[in-house]
């Protein structure tokens, strides 16, 4: 059974904006830090790496936001809906709920 090769981008707050080439990746994955001492996420951030991602073709899944004290918000909604996207060929194998 051959072995599928995935390649992708975890991408945790950066403070200079995304500047990233995503070209070969198929899958960009973004969220908040958290816990103590945790800075805050930027919305407008993940905007840009979900804009992104969509202009290259990549999946893209938001993993986290978190509250001003640090507690992780697990799958939150950015502009009205989840964002959980899988790479194609592991999508068709996996649904997401």
């Amino acid at each position: 059974q051959a072995v599928e090769h995935r390649q992708f981008w975890k991408d945790y707050p950066r403070f200079d904006g995304p500047q990233l080439d995503l070209t070969g990746i198929d899958w960009l994955i973004a969220g908040a830090e958290s816990g103590h001492g945790a800075r805050r996420m930027d919305p407008d951030w993940v905007r840009d790496l979900r804009d992104a991602a969509e202009a290259s073709g990549a999946a893209f899944f938001l993993k986290q936001f978190a509250t001003p004290k640090g507690r992780k918000i697990p799958l939150p909604e950015l502009d009205g809906r989840q964002w959980k996207q899988m790479p194609a060929a592991a999508a068709a194998r996996e649904p997401v709920a």
